[in-house]
């Protein structure tokens, strides 16, 4: 008979935490996460204050595309309720396609006290509620999943999962889906797509510089496990390599283990090489590559950054990005007209303010000499200085206010013909001939050329050097 040797463990294990430092795929929390964080709060600040410079202004055009002043005046007082204002929900469409893609608004109207079907409340449902698949539905995106389509392959379905663990389909009749015209796929990608994977290794990085802070008290280990036993009577029915794993799951600072005779602590000497210059590098990527004067080769391409070429190219990246939400914010209030039974041809149209791309300075000068030698309206001197214009009435109150501070300083500022009227130009003082104006101009002319030709000759020089 043969004799039969039945082996039993020997040898040596090793057992590590060092699974518990593994970073985690990219999902709709991870687009969350980061929103949350101080670099997407403040990146989305930043942009929004360049795409929301200014109050959005509303039109309204009857079929014969004229100002109807009375109709454009009730639903803009309508519009005035912060539940429904043209500011928030621009703002939260910008947002949502920052940071996810589409926006999914519920606008709800009622009839008013005076017979008017008026907004009432524009409900932003939140992307991140549409992260779950349905069951017995296609994936469509890789972060939406809950927006897809029926089994007919051709109507959108929004399924939403809120308190629940289940999926609840919503009537998309009671919604109004906001995405960019130019979609790959049924839903608009997040405007931060192509730097999803740096803010990643950003938030990894971050996670990783304050595990090796943690560390001096909780380092990461490796038990030694010579000759490791199964769970018997002798080590109370649970084996070495599942009481090692006991220790490490639950290493902390505030706790201690007892190891076994056959158990040895290894620590690992763990140097960090993403530090804090790494994370700035990731950082100004991503700005790099959300802001379109990165096309220009030189170090200075930071959002806001004062080069007339640069901040013009920015206003045209800006401008499409206020146009698209214009139109998406037009195709919600015009339901206005339907709703309330105008005459077909009725429009509503939204302008957001774009960005100022002129020289602050020569808006000045340009306004102090249109004020003097009178070549500028009041309210063109006024659009310069980046006040608005005034109405008649307006513009007699004032002249009636400053009059006031005449009484009391013995100073006047405007001439007391402009009390009776509102001029179109406006009122000149110590007016100059035709010579010295000439002059004038001249010279303030060849003070700019010189002031341009010493910024191109800096700029070539940054440029060689």
């Amino acid at each position: 008979m043969v004799s039969i040797t039945v082996p039993s463990r020997s040898g040596t294990r090793y057992i590590s935490n060092i699974k518990n430092f593994a970073k985690n795929a990219i999902t709709v929390d991870t687009l969350y996460k980061f929103s949350r964080t101080a670099y997407g709060k403040g990146l989305f600040i930043k942009f929004s204050a360049m795409v929301f410079s200014k109050l959005p202004t509303l039109a309204v055009y009857d079929p014969n595309n004229d100002v109807d002043e009375k109709t454009q005046l009730i639903l803009s007082n309508l519009l005035k309720s912060p539940k429904f204002s043209l500011l928030s929900a621009g703002q939260f469409r910008l947002y949502d396609k920052f940071f996810y893609g589409p926006t999914i608004f519920n606008p709800v109207w009622e009839k008013n006290d005076m017979g008017i079907v008026a907004p009432k409340e524009l409900i932003r449902l939140p992307p991140h509620s549409f992260a779950k698949q349905p069951s017995g539905r296609e994936k469509y995106t890789d972060y939406l999943l809950g927006i897809t389509l029926a089994p007919d392959g051709e109507t959108i379905e929004c399924w939403q999962t809120v308190g629940t663990n289940k999926a609840e389909l919503l009537n998309t009749d009671d919604l109004v889906i906001c995405q960019s015209p130019i979609v790959d796929g049924l839903v608009e990608t997040p405007l931060i797509e192509p730097i999803i994977p740096f803010i990643d290794m950003l938030i990894y990085g971050w996670e990783t510089n304050v595990q090796v802070m943690k560390r001096g008290a909780a380092p990461i280990l490796f038990i030694k496990i010579s000759n490791p036993q199964p769970a018997c009577e002798a080590n109370d029915f649970v084996s070495d390599e599942d009481y090692a794993n006991m220790i490490l799951e639950n290493w902390d600072k505030d706790t201690a283990f007892s190891l076994r005779s056959n158990m040895e602590i290894i620590e690992y000497k763990y140097e960090n090489t993403i530090n804090l210059e790494i994370i700035e590098a990731l950082y100004q990527h991503i700005i790099y590559t959300l802001n379109p004067a990165s096309f220009f080769d030189d170090d200075s391409t930071r959002l806001g950054g004062s080069d007339k070429g640069k901040l013009e190219l920015m206003a045209a990246f800006i401008g499409g990005i206020q146009a698209e939400i214009e139109q998406q914010l037009n195709d919600i209030i015009n339901r206005f007209f339907l709703y309330n039974s105008y005459a077909p041809g009725y429009r509503a149209e939204v302008t957001i303010p774009r960005m100022n791309t002129g020289s602050r300075d020569l808006d000045l000068k340009e306004a102090e000499l249109g004020a003097v030698h009178g070549f500028l309206t009041p309210n063109e001197c006024r659009e310069r200085t980046g006040a608005e214009g005034l109405d008649e009435e307006s513009f007699k109150q004032l002249v009636g206010e400053w009059s006031l501070l005449k009484s009391v300083t013995g100073s006047t500022q405007v001439s007391t013909a402009a009390k009776t009227s509102f001029p179109d130009v406006v009122l000149r003082k110590d007016v100059l001939d035709a010579d010295d104006l000439a002059d004038d101009l001249e010279t303030d002319l060849h003070q700019m050329i010189d002031e341009a030709t010493k910024d191109i000759i800096n700029t070539m020089r940054k440029a060689r050097s």
